[in-house]
């Protein structure tokens, strides 16, 4: 048949190579590959091995889910059947066996032929198993009627494969080494209905096309080539011929517009599916290649070799989709659809819930679409596979332009009518249908992009040239995958591999720039962009909405940017493409690969305040803020924050915690102490209470930290503020609490030295209590001693030999003991008597610094004293202050100064108020 395609005719267009991305998601070595199959909805390949062996691997961690013996006798056939989580394994023993995948439970095994088995077909709606096998038989297997089989008879020698037509689920094909291939009916189980012979030698693989409406089987024969058959018209189409060895299967992919073969020449060959012609051989030096299995709206391949198997990515896994004005054009292969997104009812739609939107089908665009795009308006798109482009109308998909451009075409829109083609390293400027100007870069090129200025990007650098002249605008020295322009056009996103710019232009120098020919030179304007900043984000797509910049990164969060930090709006379950932004339905559209549409919310009057403030036009943002709807009014108060109006944030946050935060930050102590007073939480008292704390008002942080029960921040308090009260208070809670450190520390500060003894005593810290008595109350160490040797009895009871201590005090002599005595007496009454003041304390260090030892054997009626008058210079007259709550602070700084150099001496331990001091010693 002839038709013609925008003037030319059918058969005079070149062949049309695909542009297909390949890529390897796993490669494990192992013995001989005979069958793999694709989970389709786990990342799992189930692999059957000649060793009698079956595996199943992960191709996103490259490693083994399960792995068990089968049988002694070697694996053939193997399929996943999903609906049961089952697999269905064929050995060499005859037999069939159905294993639990999840728990690898033997479900059933039986003699299924008396031959080897060859291939499986696992029927999609009904309980049925085919299998055929070198007995020349094929069986239908139903798992509902414990396994009864009906028997398929025709072939005159090995049946070595099958396939379920998915076009009409009651048909299935078989080839078999007679060199035919015959079509079922599975209703009626007689003979075949007919035959397709034209091999030349016994075929092995048969397979039928799952996509599109054509009624298209492929056969894979031991004559080195591949068949496509028509199966309406029993007619042989095409016979692919560049193997060198047996055809081991053949495979139409369900998706993209490939048959997949593979050979015993070791290579796997991927043929175009419409023009029938080569498109790449892959050779993984695996030896021979047996199998290969692939699934609908699946991007994987598998292939089984002589040495191990490798799982393919093929593809994208984004959809050949654009928006504008809500309009959505998509492409699969050569169909053009479209959907209108503002058909939809935007209070039916759900975050993250599939939008009810059937694809219409357009036309068909007579090539294999690599990339579409709207123009600015959204009036007609452009359509582009590998060497041709074709423009069309929105409505009615009217052609009104067509043209070549070269091997890797690539088509661009400029803001208007005008559109850029790429040839080779040329780019030709084009308005319709006809060429206004094209001009030859002296450098190769990889792309192009559109938008207020045509770029130009080398493996290095991206060149900005204006539309009408040519002339060049800016040299960037960075490469970008993609580059967006904002809609005014004053703001640019290039996205790089790891990151991206965003960048200001700057319109009118450019224009001044562009008329003045003098100043042009071969790096263009240097103003003509401004850096606004850097993003670290891996951006996958992206569109803009006003100022606003939205986008969709690797780690599939879909944020949004106003300012200077983007805000995440969620985490998208799998990769999909942003599409664009309905203002009508304040939501954003985004669609997976296999063309099925999600939406999430976003407020339009949100973004318009945003950007208001951004603009430091808060008149304006006031007026917008009560078209925001109240359920966004906590991100608007977010934002407020994150952008320093924390004030305004904190008038406007309907969120408690958010409020209490921001008034702590603003160090508004009445309203958080409101705020923690209607929350009733522990957290929020703790909050409140370290804000009083550091503003100095310390009634009100004892009051905050009692109803929070913070035991740490009132020690604290209480030790730097030298209340004793508090301190014997929180002695006797944290007693009761088991908070052991606190307590202790409590009672040594109020010089309990028999309370320290007991805390320790009952902490089971018997050896700390008796050390702890040696340095600070010697009478107190006999009992202790005693205690202490119980516990070593009791440790030590079944061993050869016991230990026990002696008491040191014991041993000593009595004028010693005595000394002993009267030195704790004297500090047991310079602890309990002397009350130190800031301004006393270095007279008292003087004194205390003395050896008491010596000065006891020289008087034995010694007194602690020392000089409490201060000479005149010394005072800081602090008295005439008006500020109370200035002069206790003061006066703790001073003391907690004091604390902190004796501690870090590590001389002597002293009460922060002043009213203890005990020398380690």
């Amino acid at each position: 048949y002839q038709r013609r395609v925008h003037g030319i005719h059918k058969n005079q267009r070149k062949e049309m190579p695909l542009k297909l991305e390949v890529k390897k998601k796993l490669v494990i070595r192992s013995v001989r590959v005979k069958s793999v199959d694709i989970h389709p909805t786990l990342p799992w390949v189930l692999v059957g091995l000649y060793s009698g062996y079956a595996n199943i691997y992960d191709f996103n961690t490259q490693g083994t889910v399960k792995s068990f013996e089968v049988s002694s006798n070697p694996i053939r056939p193997s399929k996943f059947i999903v609906r049961k989580q089952w697999i269905a394994v064929g050995t060499d023993d005859f037999f069939i066996r159905i294993f639990n995948y999840n728990t690898m439970e033997k479900v059933k095994a039986f003699e299924a032929h008396t031959d080897f088995i060859r291939a499986f077909g696992v029927h999609p709606t009904l309980p049925y198993l085919l299998s055929c096998s070198d007995d020349y038989t094929i069986r239908l297997w139903d798992w509902e009627k414990n396994w009864e089989s009906i028997k398929f008879e025709g072939h005159t020698h090995f049946a070595m494969g099958l396939c379920i037509n998915p076009k009409d689920i009651n048909s299935f094909a078989s080839a078999s080494l007679d060199k035919t291939i015959k079509i079922w009916s599975i209703s009626t189980p007689g003979k075949a209905l007919y035959s397709l012979v034209g091999h030349e030698a016994g075929v092995n693989a048969v397979d039928y096309c799952a996509s599109g409406d054509k009624p298209y089987l492929a056969s894979g024969s031991d004559d080195f080539t591949i068949k496509v058959w028509d199966y309406q018209t029993k007619n042989c189409l095409a016979t692919m011929e560049g193997h060198q060895d047996n055809i081991s299967s053949v495979q139409f992919h369900p998706d993209l517009p490939i048959i997949i073969s593979t050979s015993e020449d070791n290579s796997v060959k991927l043929w175009n599916s419409m023009t029938f012609k080569l498109e790449t051989t892959l050779d993984y030096n695996m030896d021979r290649a047996w199998c290969s299995g692939s699934l609908k709206e699946s991007s994987m391949v598998a292939l089984g070799y002589d040495e191990g198997t490798v799982v393919l990515k093929l593809g994208s896994d984004f959809p050949l989709a654009d928006f504008s004005n809500g309009k959505v054009i998509a492409a699969k292969n050569s169909q053009i659809l479209s959907f209108n997104l503002k058909l939809l009812q935007p209070e039916t739609l759900q975050n993250g819930d599939k939008v009810p939107a059937s694809m219409k089908e357009l036309g068909n665009a007579d090539m294999y679409v690599q990339g579409l795009r709207f123009n600015s308006n959204g009036q007609n798109f452009a359509v582009f596979g590998e060497i041709d482009y074709a423009i069309y109308t929105s409505r009615g998909f009217k052609s009104i332009g067509y043209g070549a451009g070269g091997d890797g075409v690539d088509l661009v829109w400029s803001k208007g009518e005008i559109y850029a083609i790429k040839n080779g390293n040329t780019v030709k400027i084009i308005k319709g249908s006809t060429e206004i100007s094209s001009f030859k870069l002296g450098f190769s090129f990889d792309a192009i992009f559109g938008g207020e200025y045509l770029g130009v990007k080398t493996e290095d650098a991206i060149a900005f040239f204006d539309w009408e002249t040519q002339v060049l605008v800016r040299r960037i020295d960075v490469s970008p995958k993609a580059v967006y322009w904002c809609e005014d056009g004053k703001k640019v996103v290039l996205v790089l591999e790891e990151g991206a710019h965003l960048l200001r232009c700057n319109k009118e120098e450019i224009s001044n720039y562009l008329v003045k020919p003098d100043l042009h030179n071969e790096e263009g304007l240097e103003d003509a962009f401004e850096p606004i900043m850097e993003l670290n984000e891996a951006i996958e797509s992206a569109i803009w909405v006003d100022e606003c910049f939205i986008f969709v990164n690797t780690d599939l969060k879909l944020c949004y940017l106003v300012g200077k930090k983007p805000s995440v709006i969620t985490r998208l379950q799998k990769k999909m493409l942003l599409l664009g932004y309905v203002s009508a339905h304040n939501r954003m559209y985004l669609m997976d690969k296999n063309m099925a549409m999600i939406s999430y919310e976003l407020e339009y009057a949100l973004l318009q305040y945003q950007q208001l403030i951004i603009e430091k036009n808060f008149a304006g943002a006031e007026k917008v803020f009560p078209s925001i709807r109240k359920d966004n009014h906590l991100k608007v108060a977010k934002f407020l924050e994150m952008n320093e109006n924390k004030e305004l944030a904190y008038m406007i946050t309907p969120d408690t915690i958010h409020k209490l935060d921001l008034a702590i930050e603003l160090q508004k102590l009445p309203e958080a102490l409101e705020i923690a007073k209607t929350t009733k939480k522990i957290t929020s008292w703790k909050q409140v209470g370290d804000l009083a704390l550091s503003m100095g008002h310390f009634d009100t942080a004892e009051a905050c930290f009692l109803e929070a029960k913070d035991t740490p921040s009132l020690f604290l308090l209480y030790t730097a503020t030298s209340n004793r009260e508090g301190l014997e208070k929180l002695r006797d809670t944290t007693m009761q609490t088991g908070e052991a450190n606190l307590s202790f520390l409590s009672n040594f500060l109020l010089n309990d030295k028999d309370a320290c003894v007991k805390c320790l005593v009952d902490s089971k810290k018997v050896p700390e209590a008796a050390f702890f008595s040696l340095a600070y109350c010697p009478s107190k160490l006999p009992p202790l001693i005693e205690v202490w040797n119980k516990e070593i009895a009791e440790a030590t009871k079944n061993q050869y030999r016991t230990f026990k201590l002696v008491d040191p005090l014991a041993a000593a002599e009595k004028p010693r003991k005595e000394m002993m005595e009267k030195v704790e007496n004297l500090l047991d009454s310079i602890y309990k008597n002397e009350t130190i003041l800031p301004e006393h304390y270095t007279e008292f260090m003087k004194k205390y610094n003395e050896d008491f030892e010596t000065k006891l054997t020289e008087d034995p009626n010694f007194k602690f004293e020392y000089e409490k008058e201060v000479k005149p210079e010394e005072k800081e007259d602090i008295s005439k202050k008006e500020d109370s709550q200035y002069n206790h602070t003061f006066t703790n700084i001073s003391t907690c100064l004091l604390y902190t150099s004796d501690a870090a001496d590590e001389r002597s331990s002293v009460d922060l108020g002043g009213r203890r001091i005990s020398k380690k010693k």
